[in-house]
């Protein structure tokens, strides 16, 4: 391109191409100048050069205002998606829509009222956050996770049909960890394990998610789910084996449902029965209804020791509960609760009631009337539910506390990478200063390949139902409004 030739043939280069300033299009300059615009050779001397000037600037101005334009979309669109997000990450309805909206014009108009117009330029309607959602879920679906955990759990509280909530959890090759819904699915007459079974391969194969990457499963306790041969988890892991995967953990539910300790540990369903009695016979305000059982001295000490037992339950299940907790810190807290109980059972055999508060408040007469001792002497229901956890123990304790974990008893692979780890003074000092996550992402592949592997696939499991309990809350929450 040659300068001349903007004077000469009213051309300017833009984009390494050479562009018409009467056209504003692209072609052969002498020929098209000559074909189109002959009669521009009116123009010469200053006047030619004033009118190339004008053109010129005519057509930058033209291309910064569909520049700006184009930039104030593309910031009303990113502040969109990042609205849909957090909408979506915390569970909310779309039809606040119009709330939101007109919360956010209100605080422009006051905070910014130069910005106002930006802000009314962003699309909070019902139909736009469903479509942002869908592409930020489609965005998730195109990232490769290295491993990945589902979590599954079915309810029939929100509608007629049972409704089975899938949810993944993925680790990333920088370690991001993702959570997220994978589908919501009617299961109509269809509970069967080898239907769930069916529909988890369906949308493992819409979603991209590769069966060599699965590492873990879990679920409630229902047979149809934990089932070694025809429930969910026996087919996975026969699935698994079938196209030579690693080892498919698997978990069921560790979140305590007091009822079924009450009944298998400590044998208090009959007080359990009462107090139900009693709640709805107050819901109901009758009056016309006796129970004997509030002035039974036996009764009310069962009664007392029952709270001091569900006490002890909650505390372990606000432990238990909440998202982003790694399998291993609540391994921590099933540890901490057995140890919890071995004490309590030393205490009941001695008369010490210390750490039953309620009971202990009872008179000596009343206490004699009890017999509690023989009510909670049982463990086969904690460990029944708590041997997923022991069963991997070891994995998880060289994912949480590398530097202590005896070199004996890792994997022959890892023995070697875990020396050079332990006595790495650099690492010990990291390992100290930042959290769990942090030092897992800063492990390095070049020098602990199979131990940064192994991290990969701890971090992605799920420890409890939790995640889908929460949602089951939420959605029914959602629809009683």
């Amino acid at each position: 391109f040659q300068d001349q030739w903007t004077e000469k043939y009213f051309v300017i280069k833009k984009d390494g191409k050479p562009l018409c300033l009467l056209c504003k299009k692209n072609y052969n300059i002498k020929r098209h100048y000559e074909t189109k615009h002959a009669a521009y050779d009116q123009y010469v001397g200053e006047q030619r050069k004033r009118r190339v000037e004008s053109l010129h600037k005519e057509l930058t101005t033209q291309q910064s205002f569909f520049r700006k334009s184009g930039e104030v979309n593309e910031a009303a669109t990113h502040a969109s998606l990042v609205a849909a997000y957090e909408i979506a990450k915390h569970r909310k309805t779309f039809s606040d829509d119009e709330f939101l909206k007109n919360c956010m014009l209100r605080i422009a108009a006051i905070a910014c009222p130069e910005k106002k117009s930006a802000f009314a330029n962003v699309s909070l309607s019902r139909m736009t956050i469903g479509q942002r959602v869908e592409d930020i879920a489609t965005d998730i679906q195109s990232q490769l996770f290295i491993t990945f955990s589902l979590v599954l759990d079915d309810n029939t509280d929100i509608e007629p049909t049972a409704q089975l909530l899938i949810f993944v959890c993925g680790v990333m090759e920088e370690f991001e960890i993702s959570e997220e819904l994978l589908a919501l699915i009617s299961l109509k007459d269809r509970t069967r394990g080898h239907d769930i079974f069916e529909m988890v391969c369906d949308e493992m194969e819409r979603n991209g998610l590769r069966w060599p990457r699965l590492v873990g499963v879990t679920t409630d306790g229902a047979p149809c789910m934990t089932g070694e041969v025809s429930g969910l988890v026996g087919l996975i892991k026969k699935r698994g084996k079938e196209i030579g995967c690693s080892e498919i953990i698997n978990y069921h539910c560790i979140i305590i449902h007091q009822e079924a300790i009450v009944s298998s540990v400590i044998n208090l369903e009959g007080v359990m029965d009462t107090v139900v009695e009693c709640v709805n016979f107050i819901k109901s305000k009758r009056k016309d209804h006796h129970l004997p059982q509030l002035t039974d001295e036996a009764w009310l000490c069962d009664l007392s020791f029952l709270v001091d037992v569900i006490g002890h339950l909650n505390d372990l299940n606000l432990k238990l509960q909440g998202q982003g907790h790694f399998a291993s810190a609540m391994f921590d807290h099933i540890k901490a609760f057995e140890r919890r109980i071995k004490l309590l059972q030393k205490h009941l055999s001695k008369g010490n009631f210390t750490h039953f508060s309620a009971y202990k408040e009872l008179s000596v007469k009343l206490q004699e009337a009890g017999g509690i001792l023989p009510r909670f002497t049982s463990k086969e229901e904690f460990e029944r539910r708590f041997q997923d956890f022991q069963s991997h123990e070891n994995e998880l304790i060289l994912f949480a506390d590398p530097f202590s974990f005896d070199i004996v008893c890792a994997p022959g692979n890892m023995q070697l990478e875990l020396i050079e780890l332990q006595e790495s003074s650099q690492f010990k000092a990291e390992y100290q200063s930042q959290n769990l996550a942090q030092f897992c992402a800063n492990l390095p592949a070049a020098s602990f390949l199979h131990l940064r592997a192994h991290v990969l696939r701890i971090a992605s499991l799920f420890g409890s139902t939790y995640v889908c309990e929460k949602t089951f809350s939420l959605l029914n929450h959602n629809k009683s409004e």
